[in-house]
């Protein structure tokens, strides 16, 4: 086929116009610097697809990390491998050791309808919302992705920092796509004056099933659909809940830490890291579940106790152990309220690239907390977390008519 010169022309302005969209994309999984040392620390969701141990997940979520730890459904937390990958898509399959793993159907995604009905479960914002997995459902509103590329549905499910990698399940709990992105807000109100709702996206399954079809054997592997009777969402939920896993990984190791298992009355003891009956944890894991111990004292109002752990993480540079000690000094909860520490910590986790530190952060400088008063300061941190898709900072921005 020979193109005259003007549609040549079109063809480039209609390139041109397709890469100015993708960059108003915000992937979704928590990304933040851990320290200058340590380098990047991010949090995703994953799924199995095969009882021997392979995970799907987003690209993004594991691109360039040394090290990845998957905590399974059951609370057992794995070392895994990056077996493939599909950076054009925003795919990648990885793998842990074991056999008995729950998987999902996964359902071609050519078969889906626009109007169908989905949802997602992820880890979304662990800081705050804790550990717990959490769904939310919605409808397939478009077959095609931003600019109208083809490898993505758009969906009006809600989408938050942590759910990237997560299922897209369809009414019957079989597997259509993989939740990877969302509109970034700060870039489309400054394109067209307004906050995008409900538009997020999602990597058709097809791609995955490419993936996987590269992968010796692992096709044979996969749960196939199979006829249903229908179920309620709740019913639909407790058995996906089982094939979704958490993932946790970052540029280098942490540096040796005690580790903490609760017992049955929530108490915490320390064992050694290579211990007789963890003969294989790493630094790294020891310092994840670290902090989502202290997580789990927090959400009992254990204070004190998770006051201990977080302030053991956050001295090993782990930002959101360092940002839950900037909450915990500034609202007095197990540690005398302290404005300066409170300001100290949040900063120390802001400097990392935490989001919700810089907007914290930048409230401080606003309001004379902890920190002499520099609103300039204060709209430098807004912007930085705006950067990340911080709804509060954008917010904030848009009040200060600095967006």
């Amino acid at each position: 086929m020979v193109l005259i010169v003007g549609e040549i022309n079109s063809l480039r302005r209609a390139k041109k116009a397709r890469a100015m969209l993708r960059s108003m994309l915000v992937i979704i999984a928590t990304c933040m610097r851990v320290s200058a040392v340590f380098g990047q620390s991010v949090s995703g969701t994953g799924f199995f697809i095969s009882p021997d141990g392979f995970i799907a997940t987003n690209n993004h979520v594991i691109a360039g990390l040394n090290y990845i730890v998957v905590r399974s459904n059951g609370g057992e937390e794995y070392d895994a491998e990056v077996v493939r990958t599909d950076v054009a898509n925003d795919i990648a399959i990885l793998r842990v050791d074991g056999y008995t793993f729950h998987t999902l159907p996964i359902r071609p995604s050519s078969t889906v309808r626009k109007g169908e009905s989905v949802f997602t479960i992820g880890f979304p914002n662990v800081n705050i919302q804790g550990v717990e997995s959490k769904i939310t459902q919605g409808v397939v509103s478009s077959l095609s992705g931003i600019g109208g590329e083809p490898n993505s549905f758009q969906i009006s499910v809600a989408l938050q920092p942590g759910n990237s990698g997560g299922p897209l399940l369809d009414s019957k709990g079989f597997l259509v796509g993989i939740a990877s992105a969302k509109l970034n807000p700060s870039a489309t109100f400054a394109r067209n004056g307004t906050l995008p709702e409900s538009v997020n996206y999602a990597v058709k399954s097809n791609y995955l099933l490419e993936l996987i079809a590269t992968i010796p054997g692992l096709a044979a592997k996969l749960t196939k659909p199979q006829k249903t009777t229908a179920k309620t969402l709740a019913v639909l939920v407790a058995k996906a809940e089982k094939s979704v896993v958490f993932i946790q990984g970052g540029q280098v190791m942490f540096p040796k830490a005690r580790h903490y298992e609760l017992n049955d009355n929530s108490h915490k003891k320390p064992i050694v890291p290579q211990s007789p009956t963890n003969p294989k944890r790493s630094a790294t894991q020891i310092t994840v579940s670290n902090y989502n111990i202290a997580m789990d004292l927090f959400n009992k109002k254990d204070y004190q106790e998770a006051f201990k752990i977080f302030d053991s993480c956050a001295r090993d540079g782990y930002a959101p152990a360092q940002y839950m000690l900037g909450e915990m000094y500034g609202d007095g909860l197990g540690v005398t309220p302290n404005d300066t520490d409170s300001f100290k910590w949040y900063l120390k986790s802001a400097q990392l690239g935490f989001a919700s530190a810089q907007y914290a952060v930048a409230n401080m400088y606003w309001n004379s907390r902890g920190v002499s008063r520099d609103d300039d300061e204060a709209v430098r941190w807004f912007r930085l977390a705006a950067e990340q898709g911080h709804v509060g900072a954008i917010a904030a921005l848009t009040r200060l008519g600095k967006i």
